[in-house]
């Protein structure tokens, strides 16, 4: 036993390196998708996780976590899209799931609820954590890359309006307003929280993505500040119910010209 003590620390310290090696590349290159689920791991936190993780192996994480950032150009950088055919893409979105996936629940849950995804308990509550945290990984980089893979909503579409309060729906914003909001129906919901997802799908760039908590209402809304206008371009946004499959309650798009 007093011989496989060193071994042990050398293991520990070798796996810190690698770590180390990677931080920079992490601050630095996680994918915008993959940020929402995966963020910024802290190396020497993550090491003394694993470490004490029986039967967890260490450099089959640095590895996958390696693989995620060559990945991360693809999503971060619409210029490395270019030339890219909806294959490739495709196939880059099922990598980026696959090395996911090699990532331990330990690590991953901490930054989901950091940024406000979703909390430890709502996770662990789930009969089956790592299927919520794959979905949750599907939600977040759908349509990024790729042409959005469209879900039926099961309560109807998200209108959008300059002022929460006015009754006219706004399908094309051509001026700045100081506020852009999703209104959606929640007469139906049973829930107290929704994950929101507000994008772009031309160019992958993601403006919300996180939980809010809503009252108990016949319509709820979510807002973003519009006061500088935003890039042209199709905008859609998605409302989900806070359950391990993330069912999908409504969504919408709308257009910004200038």
């Amino acid at each position: 036993m007093a011989q496989q003590i060193p071994v042990t620390y050398r293991r520990l310290n070798n796996m810190k390196l690698h770590l180390k090696r990677l931080h920079k590349m992490l601050l630095r290159s996680i994918p915008v998708a993959i940020a929402s689920v995966v963020m910024v791991l802290n190396p020497l936190q993550s090491a003394d996780l694993l470490a004490s993780n029986i039967g967890t192996d260490v450099l089959d994480t640095v590895d996958a976590i390696a693989k995620l950032h060559q990945l991360s150009p693809i999503f971060t950088d619409p210029s490395r899209r270019e030339g890219m055919s909806l294959q490739q893409r495709k196939a880059t979105e099922i990598e980026a799931r696959k090395q996911l996936q090699r990532v331990p629940l330990e690590l991953l849950i901490p930054q989901i609820e950091k940024y406000s995804v979703a909390t430890e308990r709502q996770i662990r509550s789930f009969e089956n954590p790592r299927e919520f945290v794959m979905r949750l990984s599907d939600v977040a980089m759908n349509g990024i890359i790729s042409p959005p893979r469209l879900e039926v909503p099961a309560h109807g579409p998200v209108a959008f309006k300059g002022d929460a309060s006015q009754s006219s729906k706004i399908r094309v914003f051509r001026a700045p307003t100081p506020r852009i909001f999703a209104v959606f129906d929640s007469v139906a919901y049973h829930d107290t929280r929704v994950l929101v997802k507000w994008y772009q799908p031309s160019s992958g760039r993601i403006l919300l993505f996180k939980q809010f908590e809503i009252s108990n209402a016949s319509s709820n809304y979510v807002w973003i500040d519009n006061s500088k206008g935003h890039v042209a371009g199709e905008y859609r946004v998605e409302i989900y119910r806070v359950n391990q499959s993330l069912q999908l309650l409504s969504s919408g798009n709308y257009r910004v010209e200038t």
